[in-house]
C-alpha cells in the first residue's frame, strides 16, 4: 500500500519515504510502520501499551492505522463481491 491508496480523511495521519524504514508506510513524524503497529494489535497488545511503548505516537494515531485496516478489509470484501458477480 502506498501513500495514494489512503483514503483521503486519513493520509494527513501517514508518510512514505524510501530513506526511512526501507520505504514503508509510517505514522507521520514517527519511525514507527503502520506494519508494527497492526502486528502488535493483533498479537493483543493495548493501544495505550503501544504508545507507552512508543512515545512519539499517540492514541489517535493507533485510531488511525486501526481505522485504515478497517478501510483495506472492506476495499477487499467489496472487490471479492464484485468478481463473484
Amino acid at each position: 500500500m502506498t501513500l495514494s491508496d489512503i483514503p483521503g480523511g486519513l493520509q494527513e495521519w501517514f508518510e512514505q519515504t524510501p530513506d526511512v524504514l526501507q520505504g514503508k508506510l509510517r505514522i507521520r513524524g514517527s519511525r514507527i510502520s503502520v506494519e508494527q503497529v497492526l502486528e502488535l494489535v493483533e498479537s493483543g497488545v493495548s493501544p495505550s501499551q503501544i504508545v507507552e511503548s512508543f512515545p512519539t505516537i499517540n492514541l489517535p494515531a493507533i485510531s488511525a492505522v486501526e481505522r485504515l485496516a478497517a478501510s483495506c478489509g472492506l476495499r477487499m470484501l467489496w472487490f471479492g463481491a464484485r468478481l463473484r458477480e
